[in-house]
């Protein structure tokens, strides 16, 4: 599907009454986590970030673990329960989990040689096994309204999973320094930058000492996914008009920040970043050096920097940070 015509689509849906109805059963047709592979594919991310915490220093067994953005399909939760995480803990704005992409996940850990291809090295073949079989053992309840079995998280509070839906990681709530890992994956950056300082601030209260916030960014452009037609850098050649018509409602924003935007937002919060990890986009690459970024605000900006994609951001908590302003 070509962008502009998907653009269009969500864009109306944002604004007409009962778009949202309408979005939630395109999604639940046609979206991606209805794919066993796609669900693969985020509880295998779900796992290199747990090395990554491993590598720094976390311990996984007994951790108290953080989510912001739980999503459609809540794989990130379910993977750290499996590693070892006493409690999980995942926000939302929205509640968009439902019961088929949820069936899906359980089914998927039910899967016991590919799990332990991706699991076993971090948590043992027998701990795995047992939360594998204990996560499985989740009761169905018979949803009335439809004739159908429905799952629903709330079904997984007995293996300490906590969907906080709608939620605010602004404020969560938590105690301080309650939490080991604060975490998310593909959810930076659709959030504004000022509420983005502010999550990172509450990151900081709520860690540990020696916790670490780590998150997997995507910042190339989200429609370019879909219309391989398009650079993943396609929108820095739009007009500051067309980015507020395609990029700023409820299902397509995005906050067009990239990596150097993210260290300052990580700095001002009072978060130190020990590691970053990405890769550089080629595709990207090659398309700002023919067709250099026009957007206002981009036309000076690197565009080796601009390229960089899979951002992955760990950090930990510095000195006193009582003066930062949300």
């Amino acid at each position: 599907m070509h962008w502009k015509v998907r653009a269009n689509l969500l864009r109306c849906l944002a604004a007409m009454p009962g778009g949202h109805r309408v979005y939630v059963a395109l999604q639940r047709q046609f979206g991606r986590f209805r794919d066993p592979k796609y669900i693969r594919r985020k509880l295998k991310r779900q796992a290199d970030l747990a090395r990554l915490a491993v590598e720094h220093g976390v311990e996984l067994e007994g951790a108290h673990v953080m989510e912001l953005g739980t999503g459609w399909v809540p794989a990130m939760a379910f993977g750290f329960y499996l590693c070892g995480a006493e409690r999980v803990s995942t926000f939302d704005l929205n509640r968009y989990v439902r019961s088929d992409a949820l069936r899906l996940v359980i089914e998927q850990i039910k899967v016991e040689a590919g799990n332990e291809d991706i699991w076993a090295d971090l948590v043992g073949i027998e701990k795995l096994y047992s939360r594998m079989k204990l996560t499985s053992a989740s009761k169905i309840v018979w949803n009335w309204f439809n004739g159908l079995p429905n799952q629903s998280l709330s079904n997984f509070k007995f293996i300490n999973i906590e969907y906080v839906a709608p939620g605010d990681a602004r404020s969560s709530g938590l105690a301080a320094e309650s939490i080991d890992i604060h975490c998310s994956t593909n959810t930076f950056e659709h959030i504004p930058r000022e509420d983005l300082l502010s999550i990172l601030v509450e990151a900081r209260r709520i860690l540990i000492p020696n916790g670490l916030a780590i998150h997997y960014v995507d910042p190339t452009d989200h429609f370019a996914h879909t219309d391989q037609t398009q650079s993943p850098v396609r929108f820095l050649n739009l007009t500051q008009r067309d980015i507020e018509r395609y990029y700023r409602n409820r299902y397509t924003y995005q906050n067009l920040l990239f990596d150097r935007d993210y260290r300052e937002i990580f700095e001002e919060a009072g978060l130190e970043i020990v590691d970053v990890r990405f890769k550089l986009d080629e595709r990207s690459l090659d398309a700002l050096k023919t067709t250099p970024p026009t957007l206002p605000g981009f036309e000076n900006r690197s565009i080796e920097e601009l390229s960089r994609r899979n951002l992955i951001y760990l950090a930990r908590k510095r000195g006193d940070t009582s003066q930062v302003n949300r």
